[in-house]
């Protein structure tokens, strides 16, 4: 998908322990901002998540201008 979106902000969560994941996400441009502790249910367990976000502002940062958000980067 090669479009891109006005919004100000765009978050998601990730189990803490999928390294592969968070490195991903970091090298597309989001900084993780905190553990929501037992916030996901998943395989019968309660889990942790990392909240990770990138704001329009971080995007423009690494680019040197002010731009939309690409889709691509999720």
């Amino acid at each position: 998908m090669r479009s891109a979106t006005e919004a100000h902000r765009l978050w998601l969560g990730v189990f803490p322990e999928n390294l592969r994941a968070r490195l991903a996400y970091e090298s597309a441009g989001f900084i993780s901002e905190g553990v929501a502790r037992g916030a996901a249910f998943f395989g019968g367990v309660q889990r942790d998540e990392m909240i990770m976000a990138i704001l329009r502002a971080d995007g423009a940062k690494a680019s040197g201008r002010s731009r939309p958000i690409a889709a691509t980067t999720l």
